[in-house]
């Protein structure tokens, strides 16, 4: 039931969201998006942590696709925890990444991912049953346009920690050096690549 409420919350916002986009927005990048206060609301009252944003991508792609990437210390240890893809009709779209509140019943993390374009959206949801009492949990996100041509660009980071105690802080270069993972017990990085 948590699940389906938390997936018709994620459908609603990708029709607020999708009727904010930006018409002018340079191609092939990605951008954050700022939220009006309902919007926030709407998308703090099942999550922690979410991410916005919205893609403009050259016709040459057909398929926008998010995949989650997990680090322990580090050390890459699933390159595809979860995937999401959907094809993308007009060039441009949304991208909704967020993570579900704790509840007594779930106590490891679980996120909700959800792409929209062009009046199709495709969502899904995945639990890191590995990772047990999570702590100190830190979001980060790019607020510049990201370029997207041909590779993957990293939209979001979420960090875990086992201890309360865990100054956790992403310095400038987290996304672009991977020695800086190594401080954080988990990492998850959200990462975005338009598909031909």
């Amino acid at each position: 039931m948590k699940r389906r409420f938390s997936t018709l919350i994620l459908i609603t916002l990708f029709a607020f969201v999708l009727s904010a986009c930006d018409s002018n927005s340079d191609t092939n990048t990605i951008s954050s998006t700022d939220l009006s206060k309902m919007e926030n609301a709407i998308l703090h009252t099942t999550s922690d942590d979410s991410f916005v944003f919205n893609f403009n991508i050259d016709n040459k792609y057909n398929e926008m696709s998010v995949k989650i990437e997990k680090y322990k210390k580090g050390e890459l240890v699933d390159d595809t925890l979860n995937q999401l893809s959907l094809e993308v009709s007009d060039g441009k779209g949304t991208i909704i990444i967020a993570s579900q509140k704790d509840s007594d019943e779930v106590n490891h993390p679980t996120f909700n991912i959800g792409i929209s374009s062009g009046g199709n959206t495709g969502s899904t949801i995945v639990s890191d049953n590995d990772v047990n009492n999570k702590k100190g949990t830190v979001a980060s996100f790019q607020e510049n346009d990201i370029p997207i041509e041909d590779e993957e660009a990293v939209l979001a980071g979420i960090v875990m920690s086992k201890s309360e105690n865990t100054s956790m802080s992403f310095q400038s270069n987290f996304y672009k050096d991977s020695s800086e993972m190594k401080k954080y017990d988990v990492v998850y990085l959200f990462k975005a690549k338009p598909i031909k």
